[in-house]
């Protein structure tokens, strides 16, 4: 599990990989699994409360790592990322040298780091970033920010590219001239 390498790698531990074996009855039965992973997104804060680290600290400790993690699946099945990705409020932006949470450089970061960890799969078939675009939801409830929208989208509500888009462009594009 990725907290067998998050907790000690935030303790300063450092590991090669971070191998994630998927462990679900259900893996056996179909053709593709699917795995959806948002490293980056959700799982630094709560983690680093877990033991009592600074969340922006946690994140980019989080972002660092992405590229090393690997999933095996059992029997080599083969498997699609179904939902990858993170969130930006479109126009929302950070410097180069910070971690701002919901920054559109950010959401590019997170698929840039993404995409690393991507070329390193074994029986990966497939990616769908969640979601083209930006939806209501009732649930997102961060005033000033989300204002219940969910904008895990590459593009706004109003059909304006962000720059995740454009980072997944050119890796698609690289991936068709293969």
């Amino acid at each position: 599990m990725a907290k067998d390498y998050y907790f000690p790698t935030l303790q300063g531990q450092q590991f090669e990989t971070w191998d994630i074996d998927i462990e679900d009855p259900l893996a056996n039965i179909v053709d593709v699994a699917a795995v959806n992973q948002y490293f980056g997104w959700y799982y630094s804060g709560f983690l680093a409360a877990a033991v009592d680290m600074d969340p922006l600290k946690a994140r980019q400790i989080m972002l660092e790592n992405i590229p090393k993690i690997r999933f095996q699946l059992p029997d080599n099945k083969p498997f699609i990322f179904s939902e990858i990705g993170a969130g930006a409020k479109r126009g929302l932006h950070a410097t180069a040298d910070q971690i701002k949470v919901f920054s559109e450089e950010y959401q590019a970061a997170v698929y840039e780091k993404q995409i690393q960890m991507i070329r390193h799969q074994k029986n990966l078939v497939g990616i769908s970033p969640w979601i083209l675009k930006d939806f209501r939801s009732p649930m997102r409830q961060l005033q000033g920010v989300q204002d219940y929208w969910n904008l895990k989208g590459l593009i706004s509500e109003n059909g304006n590219p962000k720059i995740a888009f454009f980072t997944l462009q050119r890796f698609y594009k690289e991936m068709e001239e293969k």
